[in-house]
């Protein structure tokens, strides 16, 4: 039970990712970073 809903949430994360074609026709990637986890996210006097 504990793998199949673990697989469903997981193809939902999939789904409402873009695909490659429709990120370099808006030339936008966007990727979230959480604001406390160094040394991927930093903020530093000049931002």
């Amino acid at each position: 039970m504990k793998k199949s809903l673990f697989l469903i949430l997981l193809s939902c994360v999939f789904a409402l990712a873009n695909s490659l074609s429709e990120i370099k026709q808006s030339r936008v990637v966007r990727i979230a970073v959480y604001e406390n986890e160094p040394p991927f996210s930093r903020v530093t006097d000049g931002g």
